[in-house]
């Protein structure tokens, strides 16, 4: 990651404000790390792609050096860290009121070759069902129901989950995630550092 001193730093927000795009490029390239950091910190509140998020937060960056001040006496991290959680907030609230979720657990599969099966293919569909049922055991009865509603077709909010069961939309939320790192936990997948 690129980091600038002060006044180098100054000299690109100067120019990028009189229009040079590489240098918004090259402070956004400076912001990387933070733009992920804020990115991934919001993408267990939602269900929208990393990406999507990293790209939002990115254009909070771009008007964080837009709206730079420097006779205000900050680095221009203390301006974007506002900007990008500004950013991502609309995005964050409409994808937890929208309902929609990316997770399907009824996708069609085609089957596939095990190597464990010496016989031929394994239905992928069976298979799945089996993962499915281990992991559905290790959740409780409320998680349960909460991921199921929350991933199915129709794709309740939490909202309308928590107003149809007697709970609030935050202790739906937090059944919710509490469910998806136990399912994580079952699948051993961890979130990806690559961006660190």
């Amino acid at each position: 990651m690129i980091r600038y001193t002060a006044q180098q730093e100054l000299e690109l927000i100067t120019k990028a404000q009189s229009g040079d795009r590489k240098a918004s490029s090259l402070l956004v390239e400076s912001m990387m790390g933070l733009i992920h950091r804020e990115a991934r910190a919001q993408s267990h509140r939602c269900h929208e792609p990393l990406d999507d998020l990293i790209q939002v937060a990115s254009m909070g960056v771009l008007d964080a050096i837009r709206r730079f001040d420097s006779s205000r006496g900050c680095r221009l991290i203390t301006v974007a860290l506002v900007r990008i959680r500004t950013a991502l907030r609309p995005t964050v609230r409409r994808s937890q009121s929208d309902g929609k979720r990316q997770v399907s657990l009824d996708d069609s599969m085609e089957p596939v070759a095990d190597p464990a099966d010496p016989d031929g293919i394994i239905d992928a569909q069976s298979r799945s069902k089996a993962v499915l049922d281990s992991i559905a055991a290790t959740l409780t009865p409320r998680e349960h129901l909460v991921l199921r509603r929350a991933t199915s077709e129709r794709g309740e909010s939490f909202a309308d989950i928590g107003a149809s069961v007697g709970l609030s939309r935050e202790t739906v939320r937090l059944t919710y995630d509490s469910a998806v790192r136990k399912v994580r936990a079952s699948l051993q997948v961890q979130p990806s550092d690559s961006f660190s």
